[in-house]
């Protein structure tokens, strides 16, 4: 071969024969790289002031603090079509967070010192219930056979049992502490630490404090799936992600693009709420970081769950829970 008259050294054209397998193997794993999955978006009207929701199979719950509602989401089946809001039902209290376990709705509370449990299996379905806790028990998570509540202005955690007409609740006390929102998972519950900025780990069936991790600046609410434990730290805007088996953290602080509201793992991804430009992000829990996309949703979104091929959001500003389907 000959190019302008000069020769071309054999060990040269090995070269280029390697470089241009090179660039087409890449070109291939280029085209053949997994893309995150598209999102349409759907939104209905519910009751005043919705401030957090979830989802657990098929049933999905949203809790409005302006009206002090519990309200379910019916047919939430069907993507993007026959979905509605449900009767309200009366919550008394000003309600915290609201999650859905078997057979059952549990709604924390802003005031007082009293848990909510809603029925949901015949022939009492819709009936409230209360079990006393410890004060202002805002935050609220599903556990191994059991319900976990944070007092906040006490410090105390309450592991409330689900079964019977009487529910037992056990308190364990943090000291000096400032508990803004729980989850379980890893045989553990986690607790974000709003003032001390530390998550703390404690061991679901003793529970004992096993572990105090160093987070963000205001670490406001938690989440875990998807692999590992997530922290939405409002003040300096970002994520902190932990591995349970290291209780370290994976690699630098997730940077949001703003100030985080709530947060759920879920569908493959991690999922947060941008109340200021009302927005969902969400983040691939592989690379640990932000993939960059931004989801409108209704005005002011606060709590979040994803569950049932979607991602749900509770928009404060515009009474509304926006549905965000992933198209797979």
């Amino acid at each position: 071969m000959q190019i302008l008259g000069r020769g071309i050294p054999l060990w040269v054209l090995g070269l280029i024969v390697l470089a241009l397998a090179g660039i087409a193997a890449f070109a291939l794993t280029r085209e053949r790289a997994p893309e995150h999955p598209p999102v349409s978006a759907s939104t209905i009207e519910v009751g005043d002031a919705p401030q957090d929701i979830d989802v657990s199979g098929s049933n999905v719950w949203v809790v409005n603090g302006g009206d002090r509602t519990a309200q379910p989401i019916a047919s939430p089946t069907e993507p993007g079509t026959g979905w509605s809001a449900g009767r309200e039902i009366r919550l008394g209290e000003l309600p915290g967070a609201i999650v859905v376990a078997e057979g059952a709705v549990w709604v924390g509370a802003i005031e007082g010192n009293r848990v909510r449990r809603i029925d949901l299996a015949a022939p009492r379905a819709g009936a409230v219930r209360r079990v006393e806790v410890g004060q202002t028990p805002q935050a609220v998570a599903v556990g191994n056979q059991a319900v976990w509540a944070a007092s906040f202005d006490d410090g105390s955690i309450w592991k409330i049992s689900m079964e019977g007409d009487r529910p037992v609740a056990e308190s364990f006390e943090l000291e000096d502490a400032f508990p803004s929102d729980l989850a379980t998972g890893f045989g553990s519950v986690w607790i974000t630490d709003v003032v001390d900025n530390t998550l703390v780990r404690m061991d679901e069936v003793s529970g004992a404090v096993t572990e105090e991790i160093p987070v963000g600046d205001s670490p406001t609410a938690v989440t875990v799936g998807e692999g590992g434990v997530w922290v939405a730290n409002f003040n300096d805007a970002t994520i902190t992600h932990i591995d349970p088996e290291t209780n370290e953290q994976v690699g630098q602080p997730i940077i949001v693009g703003g100030k985080p509201g709530g947060i759920a793992a879920g569908e493959g991804y991690v999922w947060v709420t941008r109340p200021e430009d009302d927005s969902v992000i969400r983040i691939d829990p592989i690379e640990s970081e932000w993939t960059g996309e931004v989801f409108e949703v209704g005005d002011g979104p606060q709590g979040i769950a994803a569950g049932n091929g979607s991602v749900w959001t509770a928009d404060q500003g515009s009474d509304t829970v926006t549905r965000l389907t992933l198209q797979r």
